[in-house]
Order: structure tokens, then C-alpha cells, then sequence
């Protein structure tokens, strides 16, 4: 990898790093620049502008985020109900650790309108996909199963990001993994109507569907 390369890919992923975690409006060029420790001339020569920047990072943000769940739901070896909730689970973790990746694309006055309508078509696109896989375990036909599942992904959303709310309506912390278990397996009863209780979840599963789905692949 030349300097150059070795440069903008350091521009790119310090400023994944903070739009992640603080949204877009709060970020500036200088600041990107000093985490990065390069000139600001730098991000002007690589990228253009800040708004070009942004693009390239929520592009980066939003592939990684739904590539996390095709790959969960592509191991077929492992059971549907240990899957969405892998799916479940990692979508909220993720949008803990990254807030700002959920703020940027939906709220952000900065960013262009059309982000939102990329995420909502994101999202829109599994929730057409996965009824078929799930048609054949569950006693609902597609379009009910699209609607249930789209209510419980909208509830793990909002959950994840809003901690507070989170709190107070299950006098819990979203961050706790007990606690998110209990929510989610909730979740899957009632919207899915998948009885997955939290005692009966085994963690070897969780762990291997983890192992399978991001483990580097070997050469």
C-alpha cells in the first residue's frame, strides 16, 4: 500500500470512528484531520470536501451494517431462532456503539435528505427477503410475517437508541446483556410469535453464529 492509499484509507476510518460515535454536525475537517494526524490539506486532496467525505463514510457505515446481517442469516446450519436473535442482538450493539450512524442517516440536518430514504430502502429490502425464509417455520403467511418483523426490528431500534427510554419502561440498562436478552426473546414472542426464552438461549450457539458470521475467512 503506497502513502497515499495508506493516508486516505486513515482519513476514511478516523472519520467512521467519529461520525460513528458523535453524528456528522459536531464533526469538522480539522478535527478529522488531527485524530487522523495528517494536514486538512489532506481530506481536501483526497476526498474534495467534507460532504464527499461524509458520503463515502455512511456508505462504508451502512454496507458493513447490513453485510453484518446477511451474513447472520446466511448460516443455515444454525437454528432460525438462534439467528434472529444474533440478528437482533448485534443490531442493537451496534447502534450502541455507533449512535452516530443511526443519527446521520435519519436526523442529521447536514446530511442529504435522500440518506434516509437509502436506509429506509435498506431495510425495506430485507424485510421483503426474509419472509420467504421464514415463512415455512412460522403460522403466518408473508405479508404478516414482513409487518411483525418489521414492527420488532423498528422496537429494537428505538430501543438501542434511545438508552433512556429503555430504562425507563424496563427499569433496566439497554447495555446490560441480560437485560437485552429478556427484551429481545420478548420481542421475538410476541411479534413472531418465537418462544425463545432467555434461560434457553445457549451461548456455544450464540458464539458459534458470531464465530461463523465474522470470523476472517481463512486463505
Amino acid at each position: 500500500m503506497d502513502i497515499g492509499e495508506k493516508t486516505r484509507r486513515t482519513i476514511l476510518e478516523t472519520a467512521e470512528k467519529l461520525i460513528g460515535t458523535e453524528g456528522v454536525c459536531s464533526i469538522t475537517t480539522r478535527r478529522i484531520a488531527e485524530e487522523a494526524g495528517v494536514n486538512p490539506a489532506a481530506l481536501n486532496y483526497h476526498f474534495g470536501s467534507k460532504e464527499e467525505l461524509v458520503d463515502k463514510v455512511l456508505n462504508r457505515m451502512l454496507g458493513r451494517f447490513f453485510g453484518d446481517w446477511s451474513r447472520i442469516l446466511d448460516i443455515d446450519e444454525m437454528s432460525l431462532p438462534v439467528r434472529l436473535y444474533c440478528l437482533f442482538d448485534h443490531t442493537m450493539e451496534t447502534i450502541m456503539e455507533y449512535p452516530g450512524m443511526l443519527s446521520s442517516h435519519l436526523f442529521d440536518p447536514m446530511v442529504e435528505k435522500g440518506r434516509k430514504l437509502i436506509f429506509a430502502e435498506k431495510i425495506g429490502g430485507f424485510l421483503r427477503e426474509l419472509p420467504v425464509k421464514l415463512e415455512e417455520h412460522l403460522p403466518l403467511q408473508a405479508k404478516e410475517i414482513r409487518l411483525h418483523l418489521g414492527q420488532a426490528m423498528l422496537t429494537a431500534i428505538s430501543a438501542a437508541s434511545i438508552p433512556e427510554l429503555f430504562r425507563e419502561i424496563t427499569e433496566e440498562e439497554v447495555s446490560s446483556g441480560p437485560a437485552r436478552s429478556r427484551y429481545i426473546t420478548g420481542l421475538m414472542r410476541r411479534f413472531l410469535g418465537i418462544e425463545l426464552r432467555a434461560s434457553d438461549i445457549i451461548h456455544s450457539d450464540i458464539a458459534r453464529v458470531r464465530k461463523l458470521a465474522f470470523a476472517p475467512k481463512e486463505q
